[in-house]
C-alpha cells in the first residue's frame, strides 16, 4: 500500500506540470469563493481541503453534491470558483452540480481526477491529473493512493495561494483562537490588561492603600513599583495573611515592608504557552508584564489564557 501511495505521490511532479499553474492562478485571480466539492471517498478528501483554505484565511467552503442542487447552491456567487474531485470523473450527483455551477453562475471548475477522458475533466476549465496505477488495496477496490494524491494536491494549492511573505503566523493565529495551537501562535501581549487596568501601587504607599488597590480589581495580586515604574514586589492574599499575623491588625505601615520582592515577570511578545507553563511551573495565576527596563505594561492573569482557549 505504502509504496502504491509513493509511486501516486511521484507521478505528480510529471501529470501537474503543465495545469498546476494554471489552477493556482484561477484560483488567486478568483472575484468570490473558493467552493470545493465531491462524493464518498473524494467528499472528505474535499473538506479536509475547504477546512485547509480557511484555515489559511481564504473563503472557501465545502459543498455536497447531494444537497447542492435541493437548495444549498444558495451559497454560491457570481465570481467562485469551484474546485470538483472525483477519481472516475463520473459521478453523477457531482457532474449535475458542476454542469449547474457553470451555467448559472458561470464558475470555473478545477477538476481533480484520476480519468483524463471523463466527463469532469470535459467540464473542467484546468484539469489536475491524478494519475493512479494501483490503489494499494485489496483486489483495488477501496480508494487510496487516489484519495492520497487529491489530498497532496489540495495542499498544493493552500500552499500555492499562501505566501509567507503576506501570510503570517500572527494571521494564523488570527483563525485559531483556541486549543494549544491559539496558544503557540497568540502573545501575552495580545491577552494582557493593559497599565491602565493593571493594579499597582507605590513602595511607599501605605498598605491600607494596596489592600484596596488589590480589593478593587479582584485579579488576586497587586504590583509595587518605585517611581520610576519598575516593579520592585507584589502583594498577594497570601502576603496580606503572613502580614496581618506578623505585624498584627491592623497594619498601618508601608506596604514595601509586607511585599514578596522576588515577583515573576514576563514579555510581552512571549507565546501564551509559554506564558501558561511558567503559571504551572511556579504555581501562580498571574504574571506581570514588563518591558526591557522591568517597567510594568501589564498584568496577565490565567483566566485570560484560559477562557478562549480549550
Amino acid at each position: 500500500m505504502l509504496k502504491s501511495e509513493k509511486t501516486a505521490l511521484l507521478s505528480l511532479e510529471k501529470t501537474l506540470k503543465a495545469s498546476f499553474p494554471q489552477a493556482v492562478s484561477l484560483l488567486a485571480k478568483r472575484e468570490g469563493k473558493i467552493i470545493v466539492t465531491g462524493v464518498g471517498k473524494s467528499g472528505f478528501i474535499a473538506q479536509k481541503i475547504a477546512a485547509t483554505l480557511t484555515s489559511l484565511g481564504k473563503q472557501a467552503f465545502f459543498l455536497s453534491p447531494l444537497d447542492a442542487l435541493h437548495g444549498d447552491v444558495g451559497m454560491v456567487s457570481v465570481g467562485d470558483v469551484c474546485i470538483a474531485l472525483s477519481f472516475s470523473g463520473g459521478s453523477q450527483e457531482l457532474l449535475k452540480t458542476v454542469r449547474y455551477l457553470k451555467e448559472y453562475f458561470k464558475s470555473p471548475i478545477i477538476a481533480i481526477t484520476g480519468n483524463q477522458k471523463s466527463v469532469l475533466a470535459q467540464l473542467g476549465d484546468v484539469v489536475l491529473f491524478t494519475a493512479v496505477k494501483t490503489e494499494g488495496s485489496a483486489h483495488n477496490l477501496a480508494p487510496m493512493a487516489s484519495t492520497t494524491a487529491m489530498l497532496v494536491v489540495g495542499d498544493m494549492l493552500a500552499g500555492a495561494l499562501t505566501s509567507p511573505k503576506v501570510f503570517k503566523k500572527e494571521h494564523f493565529a488570527r483563525f485559531h483562537p483556541a486549543g494549544t495551537l491559539g496558544l503557540e501562535l497568540s502573545t501575552v501581549e495580545e491577552r494582557m490588561v493593559k497599565k491602565t487596568a493593571t493594579p499597582l501601587v507605590r513602595e511607599f504607599d501605605t498598605f491600607t492603600k494596596a489592600l484596596t488597590v488589590l480589593n478593587n480589581a479582584r485579579f488576586g495580586i497587586v504590583g509595587v513599583t518605585n517611581e520610576k515604574g519598575i516593579l520592585k514586589g507584589v502583594l498577594t492574599d497570601g502576603d496580606i495573611r503572613r502580614a496581618l499575623i506578623k505585624e498584627g491588625i491592623p497594619y498601618k505601615g508601608e506596604v514595601r515592608h509586607v511585599i514578596g520582592t522576588h515577583p515573576k515577570t514576563i514579555a510581552k511578545k512571549t507565546t501564551l504557552k509559554e506564558a501558561l507553563l511558567m503559571m504551572e511551573t511556579y504555581k501562580i495565576t498571574s504574571l506581570f508584564v514588563v518591558d526591557t527596563d522591568k517597567k510594568v505594561v501589564g498584568l496577565l492573569h490565567i483566566h485570560m489564557i484560559l477562557e478562549n482557549s480549550f
